[in-house]
């Protein structure tokens, strides 16, 4: 190892300021934008290197207290350092910078609108770590168990931090999750079912299984899923990564028929359970890849694809382009894979029509997305 200086030029993915040695970019840990400071290298490689602050030399004049005593230790948190709008800000340039290092031209990028909420205590569920004597998150890039303050965890509502005080540190990974219709359930328990309400839908599923997190935001991503769909009594939408059906069922209330595929046989079950539940009739579910939807053989007006960070790949965006729909609704957790599958559809012929940046994740490196392609 060993230390630099570096002018800190502007902020990049993964909580990252990005400042160049000699030509090398250089990404460094909580380091903001016109700042100088001094590093230590901690991890170099032919084109690139990582660096951790060892002194800042020049700060900036976003910088702030961070309102956690573990800001810089655990890896739970990116953004403390600076105020929510800040942050919005760097994560909209870093997408934007994103989309066109992926070759796509500014003219194809439509206005980006922004949905947020609350900052902090926005989950409702959540994966957390244990020892004998803690709970809490990993330090970054480390499997160091970095335990939560006494005030307890800002990302976490309320509800989880009053479950840790029953729940027994075993060691290992514990998933919490609490809903005001089944109060707080966690791994260790018996029955591990949760049911969350959510824009009148009822969704019952294992702890274990996948689900949007963000208790301020879920509707609003409901809302804005349906008006880019615009869906239709006289038209069919498949959901591509359906989970337990959050859109699916949402958006059949307005369509002819609602079709949801997903590889996982245990949430393809909870999704049929679910329409049942609701009693959606035109509510309905396969296990199938995303990348054999072309087999269907049937005709949806509308697509919906949620896939996890990895985005669609090459044979699912291949399989999507065959079934033709008029309209694609794209939810992605992750800017590079989206920009790389956005630019597919461009290149084939669609166009974006509409780009949502919905803060999921405030606080931290995560990048949530909503984009009409049509």
């Amino acid at each position: 190892m060993h230390t630099i200086d570096l002018i800190i030029q502007k902020s990049a993915y993964g909580g990252y300021g990005l400042g160049f040695h000699n030509g090398k970019a250089c990404f460094v840990q909580n380091a903001l934008p016109e700042e100088t400071v001094s590093i230590e290298i901690y991890l170099e490689k032919k084109d690139y290197s990582f660096g951790r602050i060892i002194q800042i030399i020049k700060k900036s004049e976003q910088r702030i207290e961070p309102e956690c005593p573990n800001f810089g230790n655990c890896g739970g948190c990116d953004y403390l350092n600076i105020d929510y709008d800040t942050e919005l800000n760097f994560k909209k340039e870093i997408l934007i910078e994103t989309l066109t290092r992926s070759r796509i031209d500014k003219k194809d990028i439509p206005e980006i609108s922004l949905i947020k909420a609350e900052r902090f205590h926005y989950r409702s569920h959540t994966s957390i770590k244990s020892s004998k004597h803690a709970f809490g998150f990993y330090e970054k890039d480390s499997n160091r168990l970095v335990n939560f303050p006494e005030q307890g965890c800002l990302l976490l509502s309320w509800e989880i931090l009053q479950k840790l005080n029953t729940v027994p540190k075993t060691g290992g990974e514990i998933k919490i999750a609490c809903s005001p219709d089944s109060g707080c359930v966690s791994s260790l328990d018996k029955d591990t079912r949760i049911i969350e309400n959510e824009c009148g839908i009822l969704y019952e599923r294992d702890i274990s299984l996948f689900f949007q997190t963000n208790r301020f935001l879920r509707g609003r991503m409901l809302d804005t899923v349906t008006q880019y769909a615009e869906p239709d009594k006289n038209k069919n939408i498949i959901d591509i990564g359906c989970g337990v059906g959050f859109f699916t069922l949402f958006l059949a209330k307005n369509a002819r028929k609602a079709l949801g595929i997903d590889t996982s046989k245990e949430s393809i079950h909870r999704a049929r359970h679910n329409a049942k539940l609701n009693g959606i009739p035109n509510a309905f579910f396969k296990t199938l890849a995303a990348s054999d939807a072309s087999l269907l053989h049937e005709r949806f007006e509308t697509a919906i694809a949620d896939p996890p960070r990895a985005g669609l790949s090459a044979k699912a965006r291949g399989a999507l382009k065959a079934l033709a729909p008029e309209r694609i609704v794209y939810v992605s957790c992750d800017p590079a894979t989206f920009a790389r599958d956005a630019r597919d559809f461009i290149e084939s012929g669609r166009k974006m029509q509409k780009l949502s940046m919905i803060d999921m994740f405030p606080a931290t490196q995560h990048i949530e997305l909503i984009a009409l392609f049509t």
